[in-house]
């Protein structure tokens, strides 16, 4: 099975429908069985906090790795999400009883920590593009999938904790040479934690305004998604404690944590469309407007041509008008197609996106739409919304692109 079909021209498809449910469901027993074995663990602390934890990271990476996935099949990003997740809950075997579940858990309860420094490292294009970015993500691999099964071989299972079951791959009895490894693996992993942090923060100060408005939703919906995720955690440890001595309240609180677990997921949906595919970086915006009539999730046709390269901000920002309202149109205005008109007037490249559904969009309302008049406005750029109740929306977008 292939992971994404190449389409003549080198555009990927989108994630089959199948394959993406196929994906689902394995997320689901994951987090099931992640659930089962912190709830089950002797050796586990606020067993509901973790269990919640485990369940929401790990349905988290994959949920928007699949949308990621589907909507910009020639970004990596996706892919690599998924696997995040799956690794994310692979990692809980090690508090499993069985040594052979054990020992796997430990084997790869570091690996997902690959996958997010790759994440950071290549958004929004998916692709490590500096021989610095090419040595921390070689380190990362070397801590986490080289390190590890190297002290497994020499150290026995008190290295890792007081009552783990039994180290199945120990062949050398060599527990302090394991422990300085495993000393020496964390200390590594700290400073690259912090290496990576430090070149983003001055890869943030280096970039230009429309390169922090793309990096932005990775940054921001990312901490609040992670707020929010700690906040159910809280919340279902509360109503696990109040069950039995006060039923009663139990139900108020459940109500809380489904709605907190609701603005989490319209969070990754943010998040998702905040990454670019990657034939916009390699093959212009006519290339990714085509792509993008391939992946939305209700019929799209385009009409015209740019005929060229444009500057990347100019590019990106017309990109994610379109995409942002090919959204909007399948999941608030219930439009049953969208047409893209564009084309370019000697200095000004014009998109007009228009769609058959509810109308009655109002620009002033909600963060989606200002914050597409900004992204346009902030380029020197004007963008106006016309959307009367019944009539569908129409938005018509003029960009500099001398």
């Amino acid at each position: 099975m292939t992971v994404a079909e190449t389409m003549p021209g080198g555009t990927a498809r989108p994630i089959a429908t199948s394959l993406a449910l196929f994906l689902g469901g394995v997320a689901l027993a994951g987090g099931a069985l992640a659930t089962r074995l912190v709830l089950a663990s002797d050796r586990v602390d606020a067993r509901v906090v973790t269990a919640v934890l485990a369940v929401s990271v790990g349905w988290s990476f994959v949920g928007c790795g699949l949308i990621v996935w589907r909507q910009r099949p020639d970004n990596r990003l996706g892919r690599v999400m998924v696997a995040t997740g799956f690794l994310w809950f692979a990692s809980f075997l090690m508090v499993a009883g069985s040594p052979l579940a054990f020992t796997i858990g430990t084997a790869v309860g570091d690996v997902f920590f690959v996958g997010f420094v790759y994440l950071l490292l290549t958004f929004p294009g998916g692709r490590l593009t500096s021989r610095l970015d090419l040595l921390l993500f070689a380190a990362a691999v070397l801590i986490a999938a080289v390190v590890t099964p190297l002290y497994l071989l020499l150290g026995s299972e008190q290295v890792f904790c007081v009552g783990c079951p039994r180290n199945v791959m120990q062949v050398v009895a060599a527990d302090r040479a394991a422990e300085w490894l495993l000393d020496a693996q964390r200390l590594v992993a700290a400073c690259l934690a912090l290496l990576v942090a430090v070149l983003l923060a001055i890869r943030w100060a280096r970039a230009t305004p429309p390169q922090r408005r793309t990096a932005s939703p990775v940054i921001w919906a990312g901490s609040a998604m992670q707020q929010r995720l700690i906040a159910v955690a809280m919340t279902l440890g509360l109503a696990e404690a109040r069950a039995q001595p006060h039923p009663e309240q139990v139900g108020p609180l459940l109500r809380e944590a489904r709605s907190a677990l609701a603005l989490a997921m319209d969070e990754l949906r943010d998040l998702s469309q905040g990454i670019h595919p990657g034939v916009l970086g390699e093959r212009g915006l006519d290339a990714a407007l085509d792509e993008l009539t391939r992946s939305a999730a209700l019929p799209v046709t385009v009409t015209g041509c740019v005929g060229g390269r444009l500057a990347e901000a100019i590019e990106g920002a017309a990109y994610f008008v379109a995409s942002e309202s090919v959204a909007n149109a399948a999941k608030h205005a219930h439009a049953g197609a969208v047409h893209l008109a564009v084309s370019r007037d000697g200095s000004r490249l014009l998109l007009r996106v228009s769609d058959d559904g509810i109308g009655g969009t109002d620009p002033t309302r909600g963060s989606g739409l200002r914050g597409l008049v900004d992204r346009v406005e902030a380029l020197g750029g004007r963008m106006s919304v016309s959307s009367p109740p019944g009539r569908g929306t129409l938005i018509d977008v003029e960009l500099p692109c001398e």
